[in-house]
Protein backbone atom coordinates (compact mmCIF):
# COMPACT_ATOMS: atom_id res chain seq x y z
CA UNK A 1 0.00 0.00 0.00
CA UNK A 2 2.83 2.16 0.98
CA UNK A 3 4.46 1.72 -2.70
CA UNK A 4 1.48 2.54 -4.08
CA UNK A 5 0.89 5.50 -2.58
CA UNK A 6 4.69 6.63 -3.69
CA UNK A 7 4.68 5.54 -6.61
CA UNK A 8 1.37 8.18 -7.03
CA UNK A 9 3.16 10.81 -5.41
CA UNK A 10 6.19 10.31 -7.63
CA UNK A 11 4.03 10.40 -10.45
CA UNK A 12 1.98 13.16 -9.94
CA UNK A 13 5.54 15.54 -9.47
CA UNK A 14 7.12 14.06 -12.49
CA UNK A 15 3.49 15.25 -14.14
CA UNK A 16 3.93 18.88 -12.64
CA UNK A 17 7.59 18.93 -13.16
CA UNK A 18 7.49 18.03 -16.52
CA UNK A 19 4.65 20.43 -17.19
CA UNK A 20 7.00 23.00 -15.65
CA UNK A 21 9.95 22.01 -17.42
CA UNK A 22 7.81 22.33 -20.90
CA UNK A 23 6.63 26.14 -20.34
CA UNK A 24 9.83 27.19 -19.42
CA UNK A 25 11.54 25.59 -22.39
CA UNK A 26 8.44 27.23 -24.14
CA UNK A 27 9.06 30.72 -22.72
CA UNK A 28 12.92 30.24 -24.10
CA UNK A 29 12.01 29.75 -27.51
CA UNK A 30 9.97 32.36 -27.92
CA UNK A 31 12.44 34.73 -26.15
CA UNK A 32 14.96 32.87 -29.11
CA UNK A 33 12.99 33.85 -31.64
CA UNK A 34 11.45 37.42 -30.72
CA UNK A 35 15.46 38.03 -30.66
CA UNK A 36 16.61 36.38 -33.96
CA UNK A 37 13.46 38.48 -35.46
CA UNK A 38 14.31 41.67 -34.29
CA UNK A 39 18.36 41.14 -35.41
CA UNK A 40 16.76 40.52 -38.59
CA UNK A 41 14.89 43.29 -38.71
CA UNK A 42 17.72 45.73 -37.82
CA UNK A 43 20.02 44.08 -40.55
CA UNK A 44 16.82 44.73 -43.51
CA UNK A 45 16.61 48.44 -42.08
CA UNK A 46 20.07 48.72 -42.33
CA UNK A 47 20.61 47.49 -45.87
CA UNK A 48 17.46 49.65 -46.92
CA UNK A 49 18.76 52.68 -45.25
CA UNK A 50 22.23 52.19 -47.46
CA UNK A 51 20.22 51.97 -50.54
CA UNK A 52 18.58 54.71 -50.26
CA UNK A 53 21.05 56.85 -49.39
CA UNK A 54 22.90 55.95 -52.51
CA UNK A 55 20.11 56.38 -54.65
CA UNK A 56 19.43 59.65 -53.03
CA UNK A 57 23.29 60.91 -54.01
CA UNK A 58 22.56 59.83 -57.42
CA UNK A 59 19.45 61.65 -57.69
CA UNK A 60 21.45 64.72 -56.14
CA UNK A 61 24.38 64.31 -58.85
CA UNK A 62 21.91 64.30 -61.21
CA UNK A 63 19.88 67.30 -60.32
CA UNK A 64 23.32 69.35 -59.69
CA UNK A 65 24.16 68.40 -63.30
CA UNK A 66 20.62 69.72 -64.61
CA UNK A 67 21.27 73.08 -62.98
CA UNK A 68 24.96 73.15 -64.60
CA UNK A 69 23.52 72.54 -67.95
CA UNK A 70 20.27 75.17 -67.50
CA UNK A 71 22.87 77.65 -65.96
CA UNK A 72 25.18 77.12 -68.87
CA UNK A 73 22.35 78.56 -71.15
CA UNK A 74 21.16 81.10 -69.99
Amino acid sequence: MQATYKARVLSSKYRTMRQRIMIFQSYCRGFIARKEYNQRLASIIKIQSGMRMVLAQRQASELRVEVCMYQRNY
